[in-house]
């Protein structure tokens, strides 16, 4: 397992900054991000904006509306391409949201780790290892 190829594939489906935490035989570490487009962005606030009864951009707005929506955004995606890389290199993957740096940011940030030796276990408890 190339974590070169792996961080390729992914930086090839639009996720952003990746680095590599941590290397050994069997797995690797990966941070990165899911960044938003303009109209990711603009749908977020459209949709909280129609469906919440909140002040646009106030503190409620954000956390129970905007916030979540990006978020099942980001995950959906991110989701999606590790479903393609696992496919693609037939290897196992396992991710925890690390979430929104800031409200006003416009990107999610992830934690994975990619495997072909490990079991989901022990790949949990690695990715607990860098859980920030």
């Amino acid at each position: 397992m190339k974590s070169s190829e792996i961080i390729s594939y992914l930086e090839d489906n639009d996720l952003e900054d990746i680095e590599e935490l941590k290397r050994k035989s069997n797995y690797v570490v990966l941070k990165f991000y899911y960044g938003f487009d303009k109209d990711e962005i603009n749908a977020a606030k459209v949709y909280s904006t129609e469906e919440s009864d909140f002040e646009p951009e106030s503190d409620e707005w954000y956390k129970e509306y905007y916030i979540p929506y990006l978020r099942d955004i980001a995950v959906d995606n991110a989701e999606s391409i590790l479903e393609d890389v696992m496919e693609e290199y037939e290897i196992e993957a396992k991710y925890k949201e690390l979430g929104m740096e800031n409200v006003d940011s416009d990107y999610f940030k992830f934690i994975a780790i990619f495997s072909d030796e490990l079991t989901d276990s022990e790949m949990e408890d690695v990715l607990n290892d860098y859980y920030e």
